[in-house]
């Protein structure tokens, strides 16, 4: 695992195979995959597994506190480090370790980040403002 360390806490992105880490990531991030309905649990472990996508975690010990899933997308304005999932009893560590991601992100040539989430997110996350609104709509 890359990243930095705070007391108690470790925040890095996990590198594939996740080996015993599957089970506890795959239950931190099973409510957020399931509010979207265009996700589903095993495609994005498969993603993990694949290297497709970055997982980042904040743990104590052995204890996993918070995940968040990035991807890189190629954009008309360039590269952009799309947030994907975040989720975790520990929201505050995520938030908190957010510059790590975002120097990451610069080291990958990414010109932007991007996150959809609950409205609350926009209050939460320093020095991102909303872009747009997403509307759904079942039929």
């Amino acid at each position: 695992m890359s990243g930095m360390d705070t007391p108690g806490v470790t925040f890095g992105c996990v590198r594939p195979p996740l080996g015993v880490a599957e089970g506890p990531v795959r239950e931190l991030l099973a409510r957020s995959v399931a509010r979207d309905p265009d996700e589903s649990l095993p495609a994005l472990m498969n993603e993990i597994e694949r290297g497709d996508v970055q997982l980042w975690v904040a743990h104590d010990g052995p204890e996993l506190l918070a995940a968040c899933i990035t991807q890189v997308l190629k954009t008309a304005s360039g590269r952009q480090c799309f947030i994907r999932h975040c989720a975790g009893k520990a929201m505050t560590d995520g938030i908190r370790f957010l510059p790590i991601i975002e120097e990451w992100a610069k080291s990958e040539r990414c010109k932007s980040m991007k996150l959809v989430g609950r409205s609350g997110w926009a209050r939460a996350l320093p020095g991102f403002r909303q872009v747009a609104v997403v509307l759904g709509k079942d039929l």
